[in-house]
């Protein structure tokens, strides 16, 4: 794989929702606390954004539009993506074959489900030679072999291809790794 096409793929399946966590100001380090409660339905979120985002299922509001169609979302990131329909933009490459997309979510699906690319392993342990295809089944993983994982409820951050590894080396003072 060219490099190119391994940071994009690792950087859309992987990493984005970290950065997404870590350039938003309301984002705290998660702790496990979730003390921003709705007063609607009892949901309780670890931080304001969470429960401002949760609190638009009740309203309804949609305050993210597209200024070139009806569509209306709410959050800015299903904006973003919406906006790409208009754009032809497919940033998103399987790195096994040609397929684009203008959705991370798009390229795991069709990795796992297409059987173009029967025997790949999504989610790849650092420690040993464990890989599937299921987050659950990698978080259980983690928890049952490896306890020195401070945070295997974050599975998506441990995963990686092989060959992968130095793209999470800034992770791993967070990670406790």
């Amino acid at each position: 794989l060219s490099l190119s096409l391994s940071l994009s793929l690792s950087l859309s399946l992987f990493l984005l929702p970290l950065l997404t966590v870590f350039s938003d100001p309301s984002f705290l380090p998660p702790t496990g606390e979730k003390s921003f409660l709705c007063d609607l339905c009892g949901f309780a979120g670890g931080t304001r954004h969470a429960l401002t985002k949760h609190r638009r299922q009740h309203t309804g509001e949609r305050p993210f539009k597209c200024q070139l169609c009806g569509f209306a979302s709410t959050t800015q990131s299903h904006l973003t993506r919406h906006k790409r329909v208009h754009t032809g933009e497919k940033p998103y490459r399987c790195p096994w074959c040609d397929y684009r997309s203008n959705c991370a979510e798009n390229i795991r699906k069709h990795i796992l489900h297409t059987g173009k690319h029967e025997g790949v392993k999504m989610y790849n342990c650092p420690k040993c030679d464990y890989g599937t295809n299921g987050p659950m089944d990698f978080r259980n993983h983690l928890k049952e072999h490896h306890p020195d994982i401070e945070n295997p409820d974050l599975a998506y951050l441990h995963a990686g291809f092989t060959g992968f590894e130095s793209l999470f080396r800034p992770l791993q003072s967070w990670l406790g790794r």
